[in-house]
């Protein structure tokens, strides 16, 4: 057996050694590169800037929570703080990844998860927007493997799929940055006004008790071993919205989920206004997001969720105050 001369180990590990290097490069250029987000979810950087254990409550899930619920409203109606850390068709499994990573800078009383993505496909088209923006680590390289193949290689070097956001076409606009991201936590607000008529029975590509939905309900279930570990309060619920999961998909689904809410007809009942409130059928306009989000301040305090938390009172009035004025 022929024995490797030690001038070639010392070239291997140089080699390696800088194989190493370009790719942490690589992966810090795109970190540093990456254009901010502030609204339409996946809004890490701004969920960082939180002070540490500052907050109450924490909102998971698609479009439908993060265009639906405002913490500041919450605020304003409960002294709660909360914030939505939702994502554009958020499946299941990320939002396993998205608890998991919250839970090492917050310790929240409750989490609340809509569970539509239940019944999302796995290669949702956003995945790339729902992992990208995570810290780096290893609730990050699990997101990337609940997602499409090929997931990983963006996570690990973003600039492999965001070059044309990090480098534009010249004379391209710059990137939307919302001039007041800092009152939003997670908000989404959303202008336009649909009159509503019937709800109708939505189409997935997911079918209720299939792998993917299988492998959704194992993420779920984690979620709830986790707060069960944590003791922290979980709370699952369908969303208001008139293109609704499939009434027998949702009956299973809240069945086996102890205190779980079908929230799709309650527009009436928390007094949403079907000519004034929504934005389109899954979501709510500003308007109607007030009243969802009020309807959640007394929810929860009847639940005896409590402020428990140290947070920045002037902050958070602040917050309640921008939405105040805007009702």
């Amino acid at each position: 057996m022929r024995r490797i001369k030690p001038k070639y180990i010392n070239e291997l590990a140089a080699l390696l050694l800088t194989a190493a290097l370009l790719a942490a490069g690589l992966y810090q250029a795109g970190i540093a590169l990456m254009p901010g987000r502030d609204d339409f979810g996946s809004t890490w950087g701004d969920f960082l800037q939180e002070d540490r254990d500052s907050i109450d409550v924490l909102f998971f899930g698609s479009s439908m929570v993060y265009c639906d619920v405002c913490p500041g409203i919450i605020y304003d109606e409960s002294g709660l703080t909360s914030y939505v850390m939702a994502g554009p068709e958020q499946t299941m499994p990320v939002t396993l990844a998205y608890v998991r990573e919250t839970l090492r800078t917050q310790s929240p009383e409750a989490i609340v998860v809509e569970l539509t993505g239940l019944f999302f496909d796995e290669y949702t088209g956003f995945s790339k927007v729902n992992v990208c923006y995570m810290p780096f680590g290893l609730n990050r390289i699990r997101a990337a493997r609940a997602c499409e193949k090929g997931l990983m290689t963006t996570a690990l070097f973003p600039l492999y799929d965001f070059h044309s956001e990090v480098f534009p076409e010249p004379g391209a606009e710059p990137p939307y940055q919302h001039p007041d991201a800092r009152m939003l936590a997670g908000y989404t607000p959303v202008d336009g006004r649909e009159t509503m008529g019937e709800p109708w029975e939505r189409t997935f590509t997911t079918q209720f008790g299939d792998d993917v939905y299988s492998r959704s309900r194992s993420a779920l279930e984690e979620i709830a071993a986790l707060c069960e570990r944590k003791c922290v309060r979980l709370i699952c619920y369908f969303a208001p919205c008139y293109n609704q999961v499939p009434a027998l998909w949702r009956e299973n689904v809240l069945g086996s989920l102890d205190g779980a809410l079908d929230l799709s007809d309650l527009g009436e009942v928390i007094g949403v206004d079907k000519s004034a409130d929504w934005y389109d059928v899954l979501h709510f306009n500003q308007k109607g997001a007030a009243r969802f989000s009020a309807w959640w301040a007394s929810y929860l305090t009847e639940q005896g969720v409590a402020h428990t938390h140290d947070c920045d009172q002037a902050l958070w009035q602040q917050r309640a105050d921008y939405f105040r004025a805007g009702r």
